[in-house]
């Protein structure tokens, strides 16, 4: 004869979601102009891979004609203006595995 002994408590499905948020600091980048170029540097917490950023300037009359990256942490835009001191230059990236954005005003 066999006993087949049997819990009295039942397992409890419950679900357990465990959430993670936090921001992310903000990169710091600083952009210098000549003539109609602008060169951005981003000293910390962003990096600019091609294919994969987005550049735009706070003033719509400013036509970005071709951009560079010449590093993870460097690119060169050329511009249809070469008054661009006092502009705000900004970057967008987006990756499969983080987003990054940041802004610089142009010296």
């Amino acid at each position: 004869m066999r006993i087949i002994h049997r819990s009295e408590q039942t397992i409890q499905m419950a679900h357990h979601y465990e959430t993670w948020d936090m921001p992310l600091p903000l990169p710091q980048a600083t952009a210098k102009s000549k003539g109609a170029s602008v060169a951005i540097t981003i000293q910390s917490d962003a990096d600019v891979e091609p294919g994969t950023v987005v550049f735009n300037f706070d003033d719509p009359s400013i036509v970005i004609t071709n951009s560079t990256i010449t590093s993870l942490r460097t690119a060169t835009l050329k511009t249809n203006t070469p008054k661009l001191s006092g502009k705000k230059v900004s970057f967008d990236v987006l990756t499969l595995f983080h987003r990054h954005y940041g802004e610089a005003m142009i010296d």
